[in-house]
């Protein structure tokens, strides 16, 4: 290390003055509070039980002594020695030992991961692995992070000691296995760290800070009781949404988020310019919503195509099967098809552009940057969106609601008809194992409400449930375009048995819930109806279409045929007797092709063995008291990024700057100097203007920044000669402006906090 380094490693980190006894504790203090951190994680990661962490922490203990007794005694360091202990340890337990503890650790995280968030990652040899090597493993990751923690200790560094508590915090939010207790311990060790770098002299003083952030913190999440940091999730989510708002723009479908019902209708800005050849009825399909959870639609999680589902979906894009665009591929297989093309052109000009809103009738869509998602609807796969694109829709002469399935699927007499009735099969039953699900509390009031004297019991169809089912809200509810949801409710119950008024939102989705106690699959929509109306007077334009035309809608499995839009808000929808009268009935929902037993597919596709464990319910909502002490926690945690930003801003500057300064002429090492000094003595409050009287400006340096008698007076006179002489300095005089500027550094001490602050973390006055 040249001497200049030294120079500037002095300056940014002054040698401390306590006594050895004081600096020893310290030092095992925040060791401690560090390694308790890691060990909370590490037990919550991997369920530990007391008696192995005691174990773990009186290990942890004694290595801190071992460090701590040496070093302030002999002035010696031990990590070089528990580095090749550990080394040694390793070996004597085995390579492999260690190895399979990493991959239970792993295994563990996986299934935390799928517990979640219901997905099927499957776990590796978990079979081979014990208890053992996971304790030998996280043993010897304890005594690693003790060695990193003590060299980061010593250099004061907030950024490579905070790497692996970061990694826990992040995995315990990421998996839900969060230990609020080792986050206070992690945040108060680095409290500590930076106490070190900001107080060297008052002891007491920095002890005082440190009990008061390790108290603060400990009662918090004493309170929070050990459970995730809701603001931190809160905070992820509004950071994704504000995201993905930056990329898609913002609309006014809630997304399947019931408590928005009311900004549903919220604006009237221009959203889509449409044109189709064939002036007819659109359900544009934007958001689908499968599964319902505390007052909101998602879609089905992860594992719900992966285990015995796991290929379906490529195996169906290879027999030509593409769910999202079944009704096309089932209509032109019919004899007697009375299907029409259509030509239609999207123009997205205000609405959510991850979607590609398309009807269902559309055929497949091999555009550029759009991609099928999942099973549900087609999606954009470019940054920014999609805003225009171009598709084929193939029309029937009927509603969309009197499709059903023809007779020709029962027996096909072509090679099409046979391979879609043989994926149809496939993804039927994939339809009706995950698209009828229901609490059983919420099945027992849809059951009292929509089917009571045994109205299932009789051979009801499609048709007749669609009634049923319209027939009992337009007697229980009336529209409104603004429902009032009560927070804390679940809108679905709140609208049937107490509010009595909705939307489309709340229609749908009561609806929805309805069909799968029927036994009927159905999922939640939302998206934009362009009416044969609007599609008429538009004429040849383009129609317009605005946030008034947001609508929310069922879509319903017709056996044989698909997903198929059918409407169920009140003066949106067709009336049913009519439609009874228009076709004839079509087959029984439970007695079609679809729900036969067919494991024909599972030979052509490579099943994997679902590992993963799912949960049946997730967390409930938190309660505001809960949310009010999670934010109080989330305080330190922000400060604590600002502090860990700052340090790697900083150590940045002053790389940069020791770069550039070895580099330097000398006349150009002169310059810098007395620019830097210049800065300094303004950050100091002394006018170093011409004709100042240096005098003054000398007893202020003395009297309040502690700095020599007269130095100033020296330096001044070296100045002048570089200046106003225009001579080159010896290197003498550039020492003495070197360590003038030192001791300039050494006065931020009896600066107060805002200005230590502002001497570490803003080296823009050596620039």
């Amino acid at each position: 290390m040249s001497d200049n380094t030294r120079t500037k490693m002095k300056i940014i980190y002054p040698e401390e003055t306590e006594k050895k006894a004081y600096a020893a504790v310290w030092d095992m203090l925040l060791l401690l509070l560090l390694q308790t951190g890691l060990l909370l994680f590490l037990s919550v990661f991997t369920e530990r039980r007391a008696g192995e962490l005691a174990v773990m922490f009186s290990t942890a203990v004694i290595v801190d002594l071992v460090f701590v007794l040496r070093f302030y005694l002999t002035k010696k360091d031990s990590s070089l020695l528990f580095f090749l202990l550990l080394l040694t340890g390793c070996f004597g337990a085995g390579i492999r030992r260690l190895y399979l503890g990493l991959f239970g650790l792993i295994n563990y995280m996986l299934s935390w991961w799928n517990i979640k968030y219901e997905d099927a990652i499957a776990l590796a040899m978990q079979q081979q692995i014990t208890d053992r090597d996971i304790e030998l493993f996280c043993l010897a990751v304890l005594v690693l992070a003790t060695i990193l923690f003590w060299q980061q200790l010593h250099k004061k560094s907030l950024i490579i000691s905070g790497l692996l508590p970061l990694t826990c915090i992040v995995a315990g939010l990421v998996t839900d296995r969060f230990s609020a207790v080792g986050c206070a311990a992690f945040l108060t060790g680095f409290a500590g760290i930076w106490l070190s770098q900001i107080r060297t002299k008052a002891s007491i003083r920095r002890l005082g800070w440190l009990l008061g952030v390790g108290v603060t913190v400990l009662v918090v999440s004493f309170i929070t009781e050990d459970k995730p940091v809701t603001s931190v999730v809160w905070l992820k989510e509004q950071t994704v949404q504000a995201t993905e708002d930056l990329m898609y723009g913002k609309d006014t479908l809630p997304e399947g988020d019931l408590e928005m019902a009311d900004q549903l209708l919220d604006g009237d800005k221009e959203v889509l310019r449409v044109k189709t050849a064939q002036k007819k009825t659109l359900y544009l399909k934007g958001f689908v919503g499968s599964r319902y959870q505390d007052g909101k639609f998602t879609q089905l999680p992860k594992s719900a195509y992966k285990g015995e589902r796991s290929g379906m979906l490529k195996w169906l894009a290879d027999m030509s099967f593409i769910p999202q665009n079944q009704y096309a591929s089932y209509a032109g297989l019919e004899a007697d098809s009375q299907i029409r093309k259509n030509e239609i052109s999207v123009h997205n000009t205000g609405a959510d552009r991850y979607y590609v809103y398309m009807p269902y009738s559309a055929a497949a869509l091999p555009l550029i940057g759009v991609k099928e998602n999942r099973d549900t609807n087609y999606v954009s796969d470019m940054l920014t969106g999609s805003r225009q694109y171009r598709y084929t829709e193939w029309s029937d002469t009927r509603p969309g609601e009197l499709l059903y399935a023809k007779n020709w699927l029962q027996s096909p007499y072509t090679e099409k008809q046979e391979l879609y009735a043989e994926a149809e099969n496939v993804y039927a039953r994939f339809v009706y194992d995950n698209y009828l699900e229901l609490r059983p509390q919420m099945e027992q009031l849809l059951d009292d409400i929509f089917y009571q004297d045994d109205f299932l019991s009789q051979d009801e169809t499609v048709y007749d449930i669609t009634k049923r089912i319209r027939d009992v809200l337009v007697q229980r509810a009336s529209y409104i375009e603004k429902p009032e949801i009560p927070q804390g409710t679940d809108p679905v119950t709140w609208f049937l048995n107490k509010g009595h008024q909705g939307n489309a939102v709340l229609f749908a989705s009561a609806a929805v819930l309805a069909y799968r106690a029927a036994g009927i699959p159905a999922r939640y929509v939302e998206g934009y109806l362009v009416s044969q109306q609007m599609a008429e007077e538009a004429g040849d334009a383009e129609i317009v279409v605005t946030e008034q035309n947001a609508h929310a809608w069922v879509e319903v499995y017709l056996d044989g045929v698909g997903f198929v839009p059918i409407d169920v808000t009140p003066g949106f929808y067709y009336d049913t007797y009519t439609l009874l009268q228009m076709v004839k009935k079509p087959q029984n929902v439970s007695q079609t092709a679809g729900t036969e037993e067919d494991d024909s597919y599972g030979d052509q596709i490579e099943n994997e063995t679902d590992q993963g464990t799912v949960s049946d319910e997730q967390a409930g909502k938190k309660k505001p008291t809960e949310i009010v002490v999670a934010h109080i926690l989330l305080i330190p945690l922000l400060f604590l990024c600002i502090i860990a930003l700052g340090e790697l801003y900083y150590l940045w500057s002053v790389c940069r700057i020791e770069r550039k300064y070895e580099k330097f002429s000398p006349e150009e090492k002169t310059r810098f100097l007395i620019r830097a000094i210049d800065r300094l003595l303004q950050i100091y409050e002394i006018n170093t203007s011409p004709g100042y009287r240096t005098e003054e400006a000398d007893c202020i340096l003395h009297e309040k920044w502690k700095l020599p008698e007269k130095s100033y007076r020296k330096v001044t006179e070296v100045i002048e000669k570089a200046v106003y002489g225009e001579e080159q300095l010896a290197p003498y005089e550039r020492r003495m402006l070197k360590l003038f500027l030192e001791q300039l550094y050494e006065a931020q001490k009896e600066m107060g906090l805002w200005g230590r602050m502002r001497m570490h973390y803003l080296p823009c006055h050596l620039r």
